[in-house]
């Protein structure tokens, strides 16, 4: 079938497009394809799927609460709870209290891990 153009080039720069996308720029661009999708069907469907809405009586802190209790609840469905804390201790916790509280963040006494900062 002859569309004007050629079906197999463009394919092909398609897909060497894609594999030269980071990894985060694909999880953006899912996300808001996704926020699109949902866009419409909310609109489409939103009447029928706001009676059913169990999320309403919820404030924003609530919502905070529940969107921070499903990622949460994914970090520990996966595995990957551990190695999230560590690296939330990594960047976060040792360089607010080695910088601003000017502490040392080993304590040998306990056995952990201790932070070298030169």
């Amino acid at each position: 079938m002859d569309f004007g153009f050629d079906v197999s080039g463009l394919v092909a720069r398609v897909s060497e497009a894609r594999s030269g996308l980071s990894g985060k720029f694909t999880i953006i661009l899912m996300i808001a394809i996704l926020g699109l999708v949902g866009r419409q069907v909310f609109a489409a469907f939103g009447p029928s799927l706001k009676v059913s809405n169990s999320l309403a009586g919820f404030s924003g802190f609530g919502l905070i609460g529940v969107a921070i209790a499903v990622f949460v609840g994914g970090l520990v469905v996966t595995g990957k709870g551990r190695m999230a804390m560590i690296q939330i201790q990594r960047n976060i916790s040792d360089p607010f209290i080695v910088n601003v509280l000017e502490r040392d963040s080993c304590d040998v006494t306990l056995g952990a891990y201790c932070v070298v900062v030169f």
